[in-house]
């Protein structure tokens, strides 16, 4: 990969685009949450992390089509995760309000990061939370 400012991030940042593309064309995911080496201030970065906000549990369970296409789209998960981090660089996770948050997750900073920023490991980061 390049520099901050070369090809790398702009690579990344299409793929992005791409990958949003994909999520919208499910219908039912509407934001997203983005973090990793792209969001910071790395020289060279490896991929993205997101995840995709699912609908609620309550909009899920009262809608007999979007919860079949929800529990397909959890079921084959794991292929389309595979093949999206293959193609695109991107690490995507589905984030479930009745399961993992990584909302929380993505806010988590290293030991080594908050020692090399001055900051406590307790201190929480912001993540790039996007409407798409």
């Amino acid at each position: 990969m390049t520099s901050f400012n070369g090809d790398c991030r702009k690579k990344l940042w299409d793929n992005l685009q791409i990958l949003l593309k994909e999520v919208r064309s499910l219908g039912y995911v509407d934001t997203v949450l983005i973090d990793g080496g792209f969001t910071s201030d790395k020289q060279i970065t490896k991929d993205v992390d997101v995840a995709l906000v699912m609908p609620p549990a309550s909009r899920v369970s009262s809608d007999p089509d979007l919860q079949s296409r929800v529990f397909a789209f959890i079921l084959g998960f794991w292929r389309w995760h595979d093949d999206i981090e293959a193609r695109l660089a991107i690490d995507v996770y589905p984030n479930l309000e009745w399961g993992n948050d990584f909302g929380l997750f993505f806010q988590y900073v290293k030991a080594e990061e908050a020692s090399r920023r001055g900051i406590s490991p307790d201190d929480l980061k912001g993540v790039l939370r996007a409407r798409i």
